[in-house]
């Protein structure tokens, strides 16, 4: 292993330790604090490392050993012994279900050279290491301790209807000083924002990386039709002499051309334009064989998700943290009451009782202040904290069922698109035969392959649109974990 790989994964393993949305850090003591994360000044050192190195060139063998891996993971199947700092935090695990090495490399690539990432994780450094001298225990997150099975069927008129772990969390917040809340919250905020920033690089990087190889087939296809056309146009020439074809004939042909190459010109740009970012996001130069190797790869069906993943999107929890500063009996009340459902391809359960904006807010509409009291028969507005999160938690709900609609027809449509494209090769075989012995015309033979090429080319839109509403949907959930981690399995 290369210096500048361990690098990668001390860097990497550390600050997305810090990155994981819902895991303490103040279970140790205060003797191990250095042990977790990177120090603020390892910013400049690791900065200067990657003006000056450049990602190592992986052997086939390896790359194809690292692809049999991945594969393992898009099916489904147990990987646990893989050994990638990216692995390890729902953040960045979810690229390993594309079953593609050069993505991970990618990613991994941006999360070691990106300032603004490096310059987050020396904040959170900091407030930890102010939160450990304070000896502060308690770190507060949506995603821990969920209660897996609410009874969403009575609202909560008193607190003795939370569970014991929710009455014993809040009252241990609610002992704790105003100084000591406040700078639990703080650290909880600059971890999230962490977490936000790791996921929103991975999305983009996987966004650009997978735009540029659509661009890339595309062009493959654009330059079968202007290689074809360049042979017609050859045919025409030769055949003017004998008058087998026109000079109008010769004037379509060489402008069919001329619209195929202005067509690869356009396409040229925008390549070079999508590796320009893709440069600027990683901070390495592509090398020859990322550059070579143009890949789309064919996304196995999604495994079914429990909602209860939801509460690690770090906008989601960011929401949350803001209702427990204010109102922090709301917070756990619906912390308690997360919606439970699972997620699976197909049509919508019948049930939207958590979808719609006014039910999800109607369980409970009381304020905190009732709640420790004896006024429950008392209406209350609900506060407007308490809002922008169930907005939120609703909206994304709606999104996923909205993606995995589109996953399904998308699906349905390529494996049709597929038999078509099958039925229109083998009609074009049999096109160029016929005209071969001068049964059709040159015009038909090109009519015939540009409709193959066509239909190739939609295919090959409705796979690039598929990988990106999995990059989507990865984004919306905070980081989908493979199912292959016991802890995230869907219910």
């Amino acid at each position: 292993m290369s210096d500048l790989t361990a690098k990668i994964r001390m860097l990497v393993a550390g600050l997305l330790g810090l990155g994981l949305v819902g895991c303490s850090l103040y279970h140790r003591g205060g003797n191990d604090s250095d042990d977790s994360s990177v120090r603020s000044n390892q910013h400049s050192e690791v900065a200067a490392d990657t003006v000056q190195e450049k990602s190592p060139v992986r052997t086939k063998a390896l790359f194809d050993q690292q692809a049999a891996v991945y594969q393992t993971v898009a099916g489904n199947q147990p990987a646990q012994d893989i050994d990638h700092p990216l692995f390890n935090t729902e953040q960045t695990r979810w690229i390993f279900m594309f079953n593609d090495p050069a993505l991970v490399e990618l990613v991994e690539k941006a999360l070691e050279h990106n300032a603004s990432l490096l310059a987050q994780a020396a904040r959170v450094k900091s407030l930890e290491d102010q939160a450990r001298a304070a000896r502060v225990k308690m770190y507060p997150s949506l995603s821990l301790g969920l209660n897996q099975n609410p009874n969403t069927a009575r609202s909560l008129e008193s607190p003795e209807e939370l569970s014991q772990t929710a009455q014993l969390e809040l009252q241990r917040w609610q002992a704790l000083s105003d100084e000591t809340q406040a700078l639990s919250l703080a650290f909880a905020r600059e971890k999230n924002a962490f977490s936000q920033q790791a996921l929103h690089l991975t999305k983009t990087v996987a966004t650009a990386w997978y735009k540029l190889n659509y661009l890339r087939k595309q062009s493959e296809l654009v330059q079968q039709r202007i290689d074809t056309l360049k042979n017609a146009l050859r045919v025409v020439e030769q055949g003017i002499s004998s008058e087998q074809y026109s000079s109008l004939n010769l004037a379509q042909r060489q402008e069919a051309l001329s619209e195929g190459q202005g067509h690869m010109q356009f396409l040229q740009q925008l390549i070079t334009e999508q590796v320009v970012l893709l440069q600027s996001l990683t901070g390495v130069t592509l090398d020859q064989k990322q550059l070579a190797m143009p890949m789309l790869p064919a996304l196995n069906e999604l495994s079914s998700f429990s909602s209860l993943l939801l509460a690690q999107q770090p906008q989601l929890q960011d929401h949350w943290l803001t209702l427990l500063q204010h109102y922090p009996e709301r917070a756990i009340v619906n912390k308690e009451y997360f919606p439970v459902q699972v997620f699976s391809l197909g049509e919508p359960p019948a049930d939207k009782t958590i979808y719609t904006l006014d039910n999800a807010l109607s369980t409970s509409i009381m304020p905190a202040s009732a709640l420790l009291s004896n006024e429950v028969n008392k209406k209350y507005l609900i506060s407007e904290q308490e809002r922008k999160y169930q907005r939120k938690l609703s909206d994304t709900v709606n999104k996923i069922n909205t993606l995995l609609g589109d996953e399904t027809a998308m699906t349905r449509q390529i494996e049709t698109g597929l038999q078509k494209l099958s039925e229109l090769r083998e009609n074009t075989q049999k096109v160029l035969r016929q005209y071969t012995v001068g049964q059709i015309s040159l015009q038909q033979l090109l009519n015939s392959q540009k409709e193959m090429l066509d239909h190739e080319a939609n295919i090959l839109f409705s796979r690039h649109q598929q990988l990106q509403n999995r990059v989507i949907l990865n984004s919306l959930v905070g980081g989908l974990p493979t199912q292959t981690i016991r802890s995230n399995q869907a219910l």
